[in-house]
């Protein structure tokens, strides 16, 4: 399956001033629409894998449904996703849009009703390295092609639920929302660990799915922080053995 998603370009690599032709693994991308009550609301650049995960992972991260009960109809027909909800949605011209892996739904708002994410989860600094150790060695088409991020769900014991990649950060952690609801596990105990900066983007797809810790192996932006801060939630950042970073809410961090 791995093979399926690389192809296999001929280039010319410069070192210390030499050239050298080599072959290269070159990650590729698919187009997913995914489309509400009989109208397109979004189309996602993303891997061909786990799309129905990515596709109800979206819908919660971005606030459109709350839950899967919300949900009467889910019909695959690549490259399409179509969706039934039991309540009209009102506005879904805000959601219509190309994301590309790299960006956020720029046409959604954040006023809509966002709950203050409530847990009893703690941790433990060894747990921190140890879910970051483990998603390290995961990244199988990262190390091939570096052209990934990932996501992965853990138990606060640091076992590890899931683990997905894509080639955008937000694609991936849309991916661990719609599994865990999808198995029906609440996010509220576990943690959350991502690759890339922790933007208000990626926070806010925390916030709604209910993941009290986010743990990341690189830098936040003004703005996640503040959301963080703002809606009860542990931001974690530049979490690489020996030592991390805590911004927000280190109460559930055994220090």
């Amino acid at each position: 399956m791995i093979e399926e998603l690389l192809e296999k370009f001929c280039i010319t690599r410069i070192k210390n001033g030499v050239s050298k032709k080599e072959n290269v693994n070159i990650i590729s991308e698919y187009t997913l629409n995914i489309n509400l009550n009989n109208k397109s609301i979004t189309s996602l650049i993303c891997l061909p894998k786990n799309l129905e995960e990515l596709t109800i992972g979206y819908l919660i991260s971005e606030g459109i449904i709350k839950n899967l009960n919300e949900i009467t109809h889910i019909e695959k027909r690549l490259p399409n996703f179509f969706i039934q909800t039991e309540k009209k949605m009102d506005n879904l011209d805000q959601y219509l849009e190309l994301r590309s892996s790299g960006c956020i739904g720029i046409k959604q708002t954040w006023n809509q009703q966002i709950k203050t994410v409530e847990s009893s989860i703690k941790i433990d600094i060894k747990t921190i390295f140890t879910v970051q150790k483990i998603v390290n060695e995961k990244c199988v088409l990262w190390k091939i092609s570096g052209g990934t991020h990932s996501a992965a769900a853990f138990k606060e014991s640091g076992e590890l639920i899931a683990f997905f990649e894509d080639v955008g950060r937000h694609n991936a952690v849309d991916k661990i929302i719609g599994h865990l609801y999808l198995k029906e596990i609440d996010p509220t105990n576990c943690l959350l660990v991502t690759t890339g900066r922790q933007s208000a983007g990626m926070v806010l797809k925390a916030i709604r799915a209910g993941f009290p810790i986010i743990i990341s192996n690189t830098a936040p932006i003004v703005q996640g922080v503040e959301l963080a801060r703002k809606y009860n939630v542990t931001l974690i950042c530049f979490a690489r053995e020996p030592t991390f970073s805590i911004y927000s809410n280190e109460d559930r961090i055994n220090l």
